[in-house]
């Protein structure tokens, strides 16, 4: 689980996961919509760079 504070109001929002594909989220307190500190924009780049590492090394 995470958990982060809207910018904004403060209130404290929780989630079973971290959104990682979603650029930005919106709060349910308050309804304004900001950053997501979790976002990987380059998530699918990252992985398979890592496919290509484990290719070359085994």
């Amino acid at each position: 689980m995470v958990e982060w504070t809207c910018p904004d109001c403060k209130g404290k929002m929780y989630s079973s996961y971290e959104a990682q594909v979603k650029k930005t989220v919106k709060c349910i307190y308050c309804g304004k919509e900001y950053e997501n500190p979790f976002y990987q924009h380059s998530k699918k780049k990252t992985q398979r760079n890592h496919n290509n590492i484990n290719s070359l090394n085994g």
